[in-house]
């Protein structure tokens, strides 16, 4: 058969032959028949063969979908049908394949997509629901089925209606405000429609999502905050509003923050509200603060002062050591008389793990009980001082604090000295030592990691 195709390819008899040979009782020689003739044209009996090779997993079933591509509309259904299959492979799934198959073909594909939204349930409709989305605005026949189906909340393909909404509609503001009254209404599906408004053109979300800040909740308005952010300097317009929510709540609004940071240079007139929550903050809210000041480049003057004042506040309020059990610190507990009972019962937290004060005291007493702690505390503390470099950084205050001030660059030079003296606070953490003087390289290049 491979012959006769090869030297006469376009033969009337080597076409019937092909055609006799779809109805092989090998399954081998269907598919190898049904790729060949649809090399030389279009044979609708062909499809079958070739849609079951893909769901099958048969060896060609690339080459079967390949061959596919060509039958646009007329291998649909057989397609959608692979998703609804329950045979599980080891190698790269048909159910792959299939899609990205119906992808290829496009807008021919969208009719018979449409028309299984209605028929197909669980997985299969996820997929079908997946593959209008990768299809993209070609799709758009789609929007009124999607949003319906979306409005149904189906379960198991909650979130990707949402997400295919978005890619067929970019542009279309209806599918942006439809997204932003699920943030605004559907506490179980915020982040889904979040995530998913991300997906759409800025110039269509940022307008949509800043009217629905006028009407969010607390809760729900940090979602669209973080939509907002994720257009970045597109969502400039945003700024205000992002500002107004910074001004008027207490609450912890990291992802406002962030949002900020993201928009850049162009957030540089929330840099009085960002200061003036960086006096009553801490922790992550804190490190997010900092963050956005480094990346929207406020006055350098007034705010690099500021950063250095939480550096150091925040080295204050926290502990730098480690604790850390290891055989060596177990012989000296020995060698300072805490007793052997108590000494053995601390081996098995030999774990290389180095751990705060407070936390390695409570992992001690729960193990020893309290009157041990009492008696053999400060022999126990000092023997597992941990000497070697650490991390400290645990909210990101100093990663982002320094991260900040070298974002100034040479603007910030002057402080050079005043950064450089809190060398010897943080020299037991490896971490923000080495964020240290990654900033002291950035005010003065030319003096590379030499900085004094």
């Amino acid at each position: 058969m491979q012959l006769s195709t090869t030297l006469f390819p376009n033969s009337v008899l080597v076409h019937d032959d092909l055609r006799a040979h779809l109805a092989d009782h090998n399954n081998s020689v269907r598919v190898f028949a049904a790729i060949l003739l649809s090399a030389h044209g279009k044979d609708s009996r062909a499809v079958t063969v070739l849609t079951d090779a893909i769901a099958s997993g048969d060896p060609r079933r690339q080459q079967a979908a390949d061959a596919l591509k060509q039958y646009g509309a007329e291998s649909v259904q057989g397609l959608i049908n692979v998703f609804g299959s329950q045979t599980k492979f080891s190698f790269d799934d048909p159910k792959e394949i299939a899609p990205k198959t119906l992808v290829s073909i496009g807008e021919p594909a969208v009719p018979g997509l449409i028309a299984a939204l209605n028929t197909a349930r669980g997985q299969e409709l996820t997929e079908v629901v997946r593959t209008l989305g990768e299809i993209g605005p070609s799709a758009s026949d789609a929007i009124g089925p999607l949003t319906k189906l979306a409005s149904a909340r189906p379960s198991g393909s909650g979130s990707e209606v949402l997400y295919a909404l978005a890619q067929v509609g970019p542009n279309d503001g209806q599918i942006a405000d439809f997204l932003v009254t699920v943030i605004l209404g559907s506490p179980a599906r915020d982040l889904d429609a979040e995530f998913a408004i991300r997906r759409m053109a800025a110039k269509t979300a940022v307008p949509c999502l800043r009217a629905g800040l006028e009407r969010s909740s607390q809760g729900s308005a940090v979602y669209l905050a973080d939509a907002l952010g994720s257009f970045g300097e597109e969502a400039a317009q945003a700024v205000p509003d992002l500002i107004k929510l910074l001004n008027n709540s207490g609450y912890n609004l990291s992802l406002v923050t962030d949002a900020l940071g993201k928009i850049g240079p162009a957030a540089s007139d929330a840099r009085t509200a960002l200061m003036q929550r960086l006096k009553n903050s801490s922790g992550y809210d804190e490190g997010y603060i900092l963050e956005a000041l480094g990346k929207i480049h406020p006055d350098a003057e007034s705010t690099i002062p500021a950063i250095i004042a939480a550096i150091r506040q925040e080295a204050l309020h926290t502990d730098m050591r480690r604790f850390r059990i290891t055989a060596e610190a177990l012989e000296s507990m020995r060698n300072a008389a805490v007793a052997e009972e108590t000494v053995r019962s601390l081996e098995r937290f030999d774990d290389g793990i180095g751990r705060s004060e407070g936390l390695f005291t409570g992992l001690v007493i729960r193990e020893i009980g309290a009157d041990k702690w009492q008696r053999y505390g400060t022999e126990i503390l000092r023997a597992a001082l941990d000497s070697t470099p650490h991390e400290c950084d645990e909210y990101g205050v100093f990663r982002n604090g320094f991260g900040a001030l070298g974002s100034f660059g040479y603007l910030a030079k002057s402080a050079i000295p005043e950064i450089s003296d809190l060398r010897p606070q943080f020299s037991g953490c490896g971490d923000v030592a080495r964020y240290m003087e990654e900033a002291l390289k950035k005010l003065d290049p030319s003096r590379g990691n030499s900085v004094k």
